[in-house]
C-alpha cells in the first residue's frame, strides 16, 4: 500500500509538472492539475524531498497599475487645456494664424506628455501556497496525514496588499482558502479559490479575502477528523 508520504511526494511532483509547462504540452491525463485561468500565472515554486518542503507562488493578475496615474495625468491635461482656452478667449486681439500656431503648440505638448509617460504595466497580487508536510504537535517527525493532499495547503499574501480594500490583510498575512477541501482538489484549485475572492475584492472595493485563524497545531481539528480523511482517501 502506498503510504501518505509517498503520495504527498507523487501529488506534488506531478502538480508542479503540470503547472509549470505548457498546456498544449500537457498529457490529457494531467491537464486538470495544470489548467490556470489566464489572469493566473506561475512565478517560482521550490520542493525539496529531502527536506519535505514544498511552496509555489502565484501571479495574481488584477488591472493596469497605471490606470490610477493615467487618469491623474489626463486630468491635469485637461486642466492645462482649459487654461489656455480662457486664456486664448480672452485675447481678442489674436489673429486666426496666431491662434492656429497655438493649438499646435499644444498638440505637440500633449503629444510629448504621451510619449513620456510609462508603459501600461499589469498590477499583481502575489500568494505563496505551502503544501509542506506538517509535523505532529510536540515533535519533530512529518506525518503527512496531517499535510496535503488531505489538508488544505496553507496560503500566504506575498505581496500586492496595498491594492486591497484596507484591513486587517497585510504582505506576510496568512489567508483562508475559502472551500470545502477534499483530497480531491488539488493546488490550482487553490489558487483559483483566493484568486476570485482577490479580483472580486478590487473590483467591488470591499473586503472579501478572510485571515486563517489556526486555532491549534492541528488547524483547529482533532486527530479523529485526521483519521477519518486519511481512511477514507485509502478505501475510495
Amino acid at each position: 500500500m502506498t503510504s501518505p508520504e509517498e503520495i504527498w511526494a507523487t501529488r506534488l511532483q506531478k502538480e508542479l509538472y503540470a503547472l509549470t509547462t505548457e498546456e498544449d504540452n500537457l498529457e490529457p491525463s494531467k491537464k486538470d492539475l495544470g489548467v490556470l485561468p489566464p489572469f493566473i500565472t506561475v512565478k517560482e515554486h521550490d520542493l525539496n524531498l529531502a527536506e519535505r518542503k514544498c511552496s509555489i507562488t502565484f501571479a495574481i493578475e488584477i488591472g493596469l497599475e497605471s490606470d490610477k496615474q493615467g487618469k491623474d495625468v489626463g486630468k491635469e491635461e485637461e486642466g492645462g487645456k482649459k487654461e489656455e482656452g480662457d486664456e486664448v478667449k480672452g485675447d481678442e486681439t489674436n489673429e486666426n494664424d496666431g491662434q492656429e500656431g497655438e493649438e499646435k503648440r499644444n498638440d505637440t505638448d500633449a503629444n510629448a506628455v504621451a510619449s513620456a509617460a510609462p508603459a501600461a504595466t499589469a498590477a499583481e497580487v502575489t500568494v505563496t501556497l505551502d503544501a509542506s508536510l506538517q509535523y505532529r504537535p510536540g515533535t519533530t517527525t512529518p506525518d503527512s496525514s496531517l499535510s496535503y493532499p488531505f489538508f488544505k495547503p496553507k496560503a500566504y499574501l506575498s505581496s500586492g496588499a496595498d491594492f486591497l480594500p484596507p484591513s486587517k490583510i497585510t504582505n506576510g498575512s496568512m489567508i483562508q482558502i475559502d472551500c470545502d477541501w477534499t483530497p480531491s482538489l488539488h493546488l490550482n484549485d487553490a489558487i483559483l479559490n483566493i484568486a476570485l475572492k482577490v479580483r472580486e475584492s478590487v473590483k467591488r472595493d470591499e473586503i472579501c479575502l478572510k485571515l486563517e485563524v489556526e486555532e491549534n497545531d492541528n488547524g483547529g481539528f482533532g486527530n479523529d477528523t485526521f483519521d477519518v480523511k486519511v481512511s477514507s482517501f485509502f478505501s475510495s
